[in-house]
């Protein structure tokens, strides 16, 4: 896929000068991050003095998205100090790549098998990983890979069978809750057993969980056991995750890795009539200047999705649409710069643009809705 743009919308970013006058957009080199950081050096105005940067995708299956951010990211460790790559998945699924790029030694696609969600099981995350590694290697800062979501309970299970040498424990608290977790009385069980392993933890030196999974199990119960609106609950637990993080680790700075949806300092309004609040607008309250957001998206090219066919999901490749009028899209292609970077604060008209964003399920689902 040819990536047409690399864009900052205006929702997930600040306007940027360049010496003493502002600029709309310029053009970047290129989204190799073998190659040197000319250009991405004038992004400097905008990089310096954060905390976090988020950096979304409008698809999940663009592999052009990926090779960007590891391109950004390296920039970002060795220029700018950055250590920590938060990542959107969940805080246990994380932990066995984090220990592979400190040293441990393990099978790679494995561990990153162990994150489970597809958009992150890519040849593009593993090129990623694998410079994570050897810059460890030499760097005096090591590079954290951290997950902030909080969606699954099979990731935490698995992770707390590496502290507890007693399995059958574990298997008993979590007996019973399985996907699609509408047993609310078997996951309220789970939840009087897990508090009774959490005690019995705290009280025992040689089986302590890390802060952060155990807030993310807290998270996962919450979640399945409130009752009515949850719209914002998943965007809100990612933000308080990286804060979390930020919280105990006062000096770290980091890339926040996510769709384009969560990075935005955005509050969406569904059909539903519901306003949601994404995890970029979270971390904006919490950072205020110190958070700042990117998104990337294009006019042409082809992505992968899980698509409903008939009976069920397919993995496939679809081909983008060309750009309607009024989008985003359609508007920056106009400037024939295979890579640019824009901020859209000056734009005139910018509230009337339209702009792409795809999820990692594309077309109708098995509820028929699109």
């Amino acid at each position: 896929m040819k990536l047409i743009l690399l864009i900052s919308l205006s929702m997930f970013v600040i306007t940027f000068s360049l010496g003493q006058s502002e600029t709309i957009f310029f053009p970047l080199e290129t989204i190799d991050p073998k190659k040197n950081f000319d250009d991405i050096n004038r992004l400097d105005s905008i990089l310096e003095n954060r905390r976090v940067i988020g950096v979304g995708e409008s698809t999940h299956g663009t592999s052009e998205f990926t090779v960007f951010r590891h391109r950004i990211f390296k920039y970002l460790v060795e220029q700018k100090g950055y250590t920590i790559f938060f990542l959107e998945a969940d805080v246990s699924a994380c932990a066995r790549v984090n220990r592979y790029i400190n040293g441990m030694e393990d099978d790679v696609k494995e561990a990153l098998l162990e994150i489970r969600l597809w958009p992150w099981l890519t040849q593009e995350m593993l090129d990623l990983i694998y410079w994570m590694r050897e810059h460890n290697k030499i760097a005096e800062k090591k590079i954290q890979f951290v997950g902030c979501d909080m969606q699954l309970i099979v990731d935490d299970k698995l992770e707390l069978g590496r502290i507890i040498s007693d399995t059958n424990k574990i298997n008993t608290v979590f007996s019973g809750v399985k996907y699609p977790y509408n047993d609310s009385v078997e996951v309220l069980h789970a939840y009087e057993r897990w508090n009774e392993l959490k005690a019995e933890l705290r009280m025992n030196e040689n089986m302590q969980i890390d802060t952060l999974i155990e807030i993310s199990i807290e998270q996962w119960f919450e979640h399945k056991l409130t009752q009515g609106i949850t719209y914002n609950f998943r965007d809100s637990c990612m933000a308080a995750n990286i804060m979390n993080y930020l919280n105990l680790f006062p000096e770290a700075k980091g890339l926040y890795f996510a769709h384009n949806g969560h990075v935005a300092k955005a509050i969406y309004n569904y059909r539903i009539g519901i306003p949601r609040k994404v995890a970029g607008y979270y971390l904006s309250e919490f950072l205020m200047d110190e958070y700042v957001s990117i998104g990337q998206t294009t006019e042409t090219g082809t992505f992968n999705a899980l698509t409903y066919q008939n009976t069920g999901y397919e993995f496939r490749v679809h081909t983008l649409k060309k750009s309607k009028k009024k989008t985003l899209e359609k508007y920056l292609v106009s400037f024939d710069e295979p890579i640019l970077f824009c901020s859209l604060e000056k734009l005139e008209d910018k509230d009337n643009l339209t702009y792409t964003e795809i999820g990692a399920l594309y077309k109708k689902s098995l509820e028929g809705i699109k």
